[in-house]
């Protein structure tokens, strides 16, 4: 399992410096937690546009260096690997850039808005020595990585269809009445991380800089998901969406056909908040139907009293479980760098997120179905 075992490569300074771009709450509250006890690894500089805040994320980080402008902090030369956490629309640039310059680069989902953007960025990834890797956390969860690993392993035999249910309640993004958001506010752990975050006004609720709603801003893990455990890339699409909240997604939901015959089926509302999950946040249950048997995974005890991963074979359940500790993407992507591990989310893959995402709202803009080119020019 990445970050189980990891060694140091003797081939690597010590420690490895690495500069934020986009340094915001993301950046901040969520990578920067991750790896601050970390000795292999030190966050020389940081970037982020408003300058007040800049000074903000600076003290937060201990970092030496602080730019308003992400190409200065990249001719400074004092990096080794980048962390771009930008608003969506504006990853592809500093994410090319940092990769011709050789550096190892971690971005946050989605790669990229288009299939376009994002085929560019995957060029650059195989024309660099630098690596890209991209946030997606599920793919650093134990029962995650257990669920994919039994499904290749052929545990359910040849996988026919693998459908997903998602819950969501970042509409209250969208919504005017401060009580409601203070009321789902105080149901978190953290709510310093989301009060940024998640607001009106904020580029998050942005449609045009966040790609849309939260079908692209959340529905993404699960279809990363769902790509991964299907090992195929997506050939077309056909999407419906609804208007039962105020994001602009509201309800989606798609049909998509992998090259390999697996048929993906995803439903995500967004703005539900008597969904049968715990408070402020998203769930989700899948359901990955094989030739042989079934795997059922269930975040949260969406529609049982029994959470986790279960599988069925010959009629006979086990409730199985991974028994390790969840590292979080930041901690996988410096075991990559550091340790020369395995790339857990490579650009290769990511981009077939994008394309299905991307074809996704057009099907449901143009109530048709969609292909999905298995070749793009960049």
């Amino acid at each position: 399992m990445p970050g189980a075992a990891a060694t140091e490569s003797p081939k690597r300074k010590k420690p490895i410096r690495i500069g934020i771009i986009g340094a915001g709450n993301i950046a901040v509250n969520g990578h920067w937690p991750r790896i601050r006890d970390d000795h292999r690894v030190a966050v020389t500089a940081v970037c982020r546009r408003n300058p007040q805040l800049l000074n903000a994320a600076k003290a937060a980080t201990g970092a030496a260096n602080a730019y308003t402008d992400w190409r200065k902090l990249l001719d400074a030369g004092d990096v080794d690997a980048v962390i771009v956490s930008t608003p969506h629309h504006l990853h592809k640039d500093p994410v090319i850039e940092s990769l011709q310059r050789g550096l190892d680069v971690l971005v946050e989902k989605p790669l990229a808005l288009t299939a376009h953007d994002a085929k560019q960025m995957v060029n650059a990834a195989h024309a660099s020595t630098g690596k890209l890797m991209v946030a997606y956390s599920r793919r650093s969860s134990p029962d995650w990585q257990l669920a994919q690993k039994m499904v290749s392993d052929g545990r359910i035999g040849a996988v026919r269809q693998i459908s997903m249910v998602a819950f969501a309640d970042f509409g209250v993004v969208w919504d005017a009445n401060a009580a409601a958001r203070t009321a789902m506010f105080g149901k978190l752990e953290n709510p310093e991380f989301f009060h940024d975050i998640i607001k009106p006004g904020n580029w998050y609720s942005d449609a045009d800089q966040a790609g849309g709603g939260f079908f692209v801003g959340m529905a993404t893990h699960y279809i990363d998901t769902m790509l991964w455990l299907g090992q195929a890339a997506p050939t077309s699409v056909s999407c419906f969406s609804g208007s039962n909240s105020a994001s602009p997604d509201g309800t989606m939901s798609a049909h998509a056909v992998l090259s390999n015959g697996v048929l993906l089926t995803i439903t995500f509302t967004d703005g539900v908040r008597a969904k049968p999950a715990n408070g402020f946040g998203s769930a989700a249950s899948l359901t990955v139907i094989g030739d042989e048997g079934v795997l059922f995974t269930d975040e949260g005890g969406l529609f049982s009293d029994r959470s986790g991963l279960r599988i069925v074979v010959s009629g006979i359940e086990q409730q199985v479980t991974a028994n390790a500790k969840d590292t979080g993407a930041t901690q996988m992507f410096i075991d990559l760098i550091a340790a020369d591990g395995p790339n857990p989310a490579p650009a290769d893959d990511c981009y077939w997120t994008v394309a299905l995402t991307e074809a996704a709202y057009l099907s449901a803009q143009q109530r048709r179905v969609i292909d999905i080119p298995q070749h793009h020019d960049a």
